[in-house]
């Protein structure tokens, strides 16, 4: 008996301490509620000199938040060390394929299929023939085992090459529209991993051969707006980049709209600017129309959205507001370490956190409980 109500107690204090380091994360992930008192509006970001002027209305600005400038606003590859594969390089580069989270669709892009041999260790990509670099030079296989076999060679020299090294055996071309991909072992998800763009989970672009062949790509930084670098198959390209904002115009000759397979982006440019930490100012800059696009957080969300009526989230005009992120906030154990590697603990501490008072009370009512750990997207509701 004696030993059941110390156990007890134990399980008492485990799950106490549990449910304290869950809330302090997510106080820690949320923001305080915003001021009412509002920063000074930033400067008209509209115009550059020597870069021609495009109406407000043909231009999509993005309000970039959690730092005060753009470090890497001269580095335009994803693998260079010190850039940013997120702050501007996700809309000028194109992936293989993409994935719709809401429809559990895979958008084929680049590459036209990926097929697996029977024991997932050699994958076949075969390529769209109409697509092409931005120089007009054409995008090909050779591109592809370029890439791979570079990233194999000089590994963790720069970013994904470890990754890429472990992974992968070697890349050939079949011919200049099919790259056979031969694995270290068995992965059925290899091209998910690398090719199939997501979120931020990973995937990387592929690079022009005749680019980079010969560079140190550790260093090279593939910007030179007079030679036309960088050089993408994407459809827009720099015209102008700096620390506080990088400019994005639309292409013309985007061999997606030439080959028939979607229509012209509707926008004339996309802008980057730095929103800084500040989330009253990132709210002011939403809410008076100098930006279209950042993130808020907690009280901010909802403040900005009662601020203008034209203002919006994922969800509309109502909670929880945000995007269903693919990063679920969740409480990790142990498994290895007692109590924690009896199921049955486990099971209570799940029973006696209050999810709904978590996402009331720390994220102000801003998300909603999950009973797993991964987001209800439609293609895992069958597990769940």
């Amino acid at each position: 008996m004696e030993k059941r109500r110390k156990f007890r107690e134990h399980l008492r204090i485990v799950v106490l301490l549990a449910l304290a380091a869950l809330l302090v994360a997510a106080c820690a992930q949320g923001a305080a509620p915003a001021s009412e008192e509002m920063s000074e509006p930033a400067a008209d970001t509209t115009s550059v000199e020597g870069v021609k002027d495009v109406p407000r209305e043909g231009t999509l600005i993005v309000g970039w938040w959690g730092s005060d400038e753009f470090e890497e606003s001269e580095i335009y590859t994803p693998f260079a060390i010190g850039g940013d594969y997120q702050r501007g390089l996700n809309v000028i580069y194109e992936g293989m394929a993409y994935w719709n989270a809401f429809r559990d669709e895979t958008v084929m892009w680049q590459a036209k299929s990926f097929d697996y041999n029977d024991d997932f260790t050699e994958l076949t990509i075969s390529l769209r023939p109409e697509v092409m670099w931005s120089d007009g030079t054409p995008f090909t296989a050779h591109d592809v085992v370029y890439t791979i076999n570079h990233l194999i060679e000089i590994g963790g020299e720069v970013r994904f090459g470890n990754e890429v090294k472990q992974y992968t055996k070697e890349a050939v071309a079949v011919d200049d529209h099919t790259a056979v991909i031969t694995l270290n072992f068995s992965f059925p998800r290899y091209h998910d991993r690398f090719f199939v763009w997501k979120w931020d989970s990973g995937a990387f672009p592929i690079m022009p051969k005749h680019i980079f062949e010969g560079q140190d790509w550790a260093t090279f930084t593939h910007y030179d707006i007079e030679k036309g670098w960088p050089v993408t198959t994407g459809p827009l390209k720099v015209v102008y980049s700096s620390p506080q904002q990088k400019m994005f115009d639309r292409r013309d000759d985007w061999w997606a709209v030439e080959s028939g397979l979607t229509d012209a982006l509707n926008m004339e440019r996309v802008m980057f600017v730095v929103g800084g930490t500040d989330q009253s100012r990132l709210i002011e800059l939403v809410t008076s129309n100098q930006i279209d696009i950042t993130e808020l957080q907690g009280a901010s969300i909802r403040l900005a959205v009662e601020r203008n009526e034209k203002v919006t989230a994922h969800y509309g005009r109502q909670a929880p507001y945000g995007y269903v992120d693919w990063w679920a906030q969740a409480l990790w154990l142990n498994n290895e370490k007692p109590p924690f590697d009896n199921a049955d603990v486990r099971w209570g501490i799940s029973y006696l956190i209050d999810r709904q008072q978590i996402a009331d009370v720390a994220y102000e009512g801003l998300t909603s409980p999950n009973p797993m750990p991964y987001p209800p997207y439609p293609g895992l509701e069958q597990y769940t």
